[in-house]
């Protein structure tokens, strides 16, 4: 049996991810999200230097680790570059439903690329803990569902999700047994390197002193949390875990929001999104302990 300390930073990976949905839309209208995107992968690789070179990890990297950090930075930076692309035209609504389907997509990836299974049990779960997500996601109003329909961001969004379901069983395929805190550092490299690429493309950058103060500081918080801490978790748990059960812990974000929200602005949930937190919490928790006949 695994040890439990995967868990604990697993949690802690949801409600970070949790924390940048309110961060983001604080300065959303401060800088273009594509060039706020490129600082944050920017800032959280110069964190992660900053670390190495203080605890004397540094070291240069092989070819093989580059082309390992490369193909794991391009699946995020891809991601993040259509889901801004996306946001565009489709509603958060609309993407967050899209969002519940990567579990499901990283077992179907996991099975082609490590021949990883999954038990009908386990199955079956996934499936409550995406209709738990799902009731959030929507705020328990079965009518918006209803009136989800597949637009041209919807479709960007939904190839997105389908790269970033390749992460977890990628990471697991090659990884080599380099640091995590390594590896992590040049996965961060390789997603600025490509996501500027990209951001160059699309956005106007501002000139530094016309950045207000509050989005430098979302930018470190970004780059310092949602970012490089979960990187670091997601990259170790891979290795760890079955993709698909690293993967379920996205179910696990809208119920982080929901207690964000109730926690800072006194936003209680009705009972529809009670029950939807509940449910998936209890079905993402089974997932992680139901191991048996599974790889």
């Amino acid at each position: 049996m695994l040890s439990f300390s995967v868990y604990p930073s697993l949690l802690l990976y949801s409600f970070l991810i949790a924390t940048s949905f309110p961060v983001g839309a604080i300065v959303a209208n401060d800088i273009d999200p594509t060039a706020l995107n490129a600082k944050r992968f920017l800032a959280a690789s110069v964190i992660f230097l900053v670390i190495l070179v203080a605890t004397k990890q540094f070291r240069k990297p092989s070819i093989g680790l580059l082309m390992y950090a490369a193909l794991l930075g391009s699946v995020m930076a891809f991601f993040f570059s259509l889901m801004f692309v996306a946001l565009k035209s489709a509603s958060a609504l609309s993407t967050g439903a899209i969002f519940t389907l990567t579990p499901l997509l990283a077992l179907i990836a996991g099975y082609f690329i490590n021949r990883v299974t999954a038990t009908w049990r386990q199955i079956i779960f996934l499936l409550i803990a995406a209709a738990g997500a799902i009731c959030i996601v929507f705020k328990g109003d079965f009518y918006e569902l209803l009136a989800l329909r597949l637009g041209r961001g919807e479709l960007i969004f939904l190839i997105g999700t389908l790269v970033f379901s390749l992460y977890s069983p990628l990471t697991k395929r090659f990884y080599d047994g380099t640091p995590f805190i390594l590896l992590t550092f040049w996965v961060l490299v390789s997603a600025f390197v490509f996501t500027a690429v990209y951001s160059l493309t699309q956005a106007t950058f501002p000139a530094v002193q016309d950045v207000p103060l509050r989005t430098w500081t979302a930018v470190l918080y970004l780059a310092a949390f949602p970012t490089a801490v979960t990187f670091f978790i997601n990259t170790r748990s891979s290795t760890k875990l079955s993709p698909f059960k690293v993967a379920s812990f996205v179910y696990l974000v809208p119920a982080c929001v929901a207690l964000i929200e109730l926690v800072v602005y006194r936003h209680l949930p009705s009972l529809a999104v009670s029950i939807g937190i509940l449910v998936t919490a209890f079905a993402t928790l089974f997932l992680q302990f139901d191991y048996k006949k599974a790889k």
